[in-house]
C-alpha cells in the first residue's frame, strides 16, 4: 500500500473558517483528479476521513470538507434540523462553502484542477446535487443515501457542467418513491447526464457500519452488499467521468 500524505486544511468562507482533511498518495510525481467529500448532517468525522485515505490510495487526491466550520460536531437532531433550515434559507451560502472547498483542492499543487468531482453521505449526497444544479465547476457528483427532497428542482444542461450518479436505498424513509419519481423527473427535463441506482433491502446511511446507533434500527442500518456495490459503481464513475 502506498504512503499517503494527510494533512488538516483551513479554508475560509465570509467569516466562518473551516478545517477539512487532504489526503493523496506521496507515490509519484503527475497530478491526480480531485475528489471533495461531503460530510452528513451530524459534521465532518471517521467514516469521512476514512474514505478520503481509500480514495488517495487508488490514486485520487481527496479533500473531506467542513460544511460547519471548525470541525463542528451535532448530538441534538434538533441543532441538526436548524442548520439544515439554515441552509436551505440561504443557498448562495450553502453553495458558497463548497465552493470555497472546491478551491481549497485546486490549490493543493498535487491536484489536476481541471478534473474534479464530488460525493457526499446523506445531507451530503444532498450538497454535492446540489452544487451541481448550481452549475459548480466539477466533472461528476455522487449521492450516497442522499435527501432528495432538499434539492432544488430546476435542472438546465445549459449550466449542469457535471454527470450525476445517485445511490439510493430501497427503504430509504427518508428517500421515498415521489421523491425519486420527482428526481428523475427534474433531471430528464434538464437533459442532464444522470443514473440512479435502488438497492434492495437497503435503509438510510446503508454505507456506515455504525448507522443504527447513530439513529434508529427501523430508519437507518449498514447493508454490506448496498456498500460494497455503491462503491463499485463510483468507482467506475469516476473513472469514467475522468477518463472523458
Amino acid at each position: 500500500m502506498s504512503e499517503l500524505l494527510k494533512k488538516d486544511t483551513e479554508y475560509r468562507f465570509r467569516d466562518l473558517k473551516m478545517n477539512g482533511y487532504f489526503s493523496v498518495s506521496t507515490e509519484g510525481q503527475s497530478k491526480r483528479p480531485g475528489v471533495l467529500i461531503v460530510h452528513d448532517a451530524f459534521g465532518l468525522d471517521s467514516h469521512c476521513i476514512g474514505i478520503a485515505d481509500r480514495l488517495a490510495t487508488r490514486g485520487f487526491a481527496a479533500l473531506a470538507l467542513d460544511l460547519w466550520g471548525d470541525r463542528r460536531q451535532f448530538t441534538s437532531s434538533d441543532d441538526v434540523m436548524n442548520t439544515i433550515t439554515d441552509l436551505l434559507n440561504d443557498r448562495e451560502m450553502w453553495m458558497g462553502r463548497v465552493e470555497a472547498a472546491r478551491q481549497s483542492l485546486v490549490a493543493q499543487p498535487s491536484v489536476d484542477g481541471t478534473r474534479i468531482a464530488a460525493i457526499g453521505y446523506c445531507l451530503g449526497g444532498s450538497t454535492v446535487l446540489e452544487f451541481a444544479r448550481f452549475g459548480g465547476d466539477i466533472k461528476g457528483v455522487v449521492s450516497f443515501h442522499g435527501g432528495l427532497d432538499l434539492v432544488g428542482t430546476d435542472w438546465d444542461s445549459a449550466r449542469v457542467k457535471a454527470r450525476l450518479l445517485v445511490c439510493t436505498g430501497a427503504e430509504d424513509p427518508l428517500v421515498p418513491w415521489a421523491a425519486l419519481t420527482g428526481f428523475q423527473d427534474n433531471v430528464r427535463r434538464g437533459g442532464v447526464n444522470w443514473e440512479l441506482d435502488i438497492y434492495c433491502r437497503a435503509k438510510h446511511s446503508f454505507t456506515r457500519p455504525d448507522a443504527a446507533m447513530r439513529s434508529t434500527p427501523e430508519r437507518s442500518g449498514h447493508d454490506p452488499q448496498a456498500d460494497r456495490r455503491s462503491w463499485r459503481a463510483m468507482s467506475n464513475f469516476l473513472d469514467e467521468v475522468f477518463e472523458g
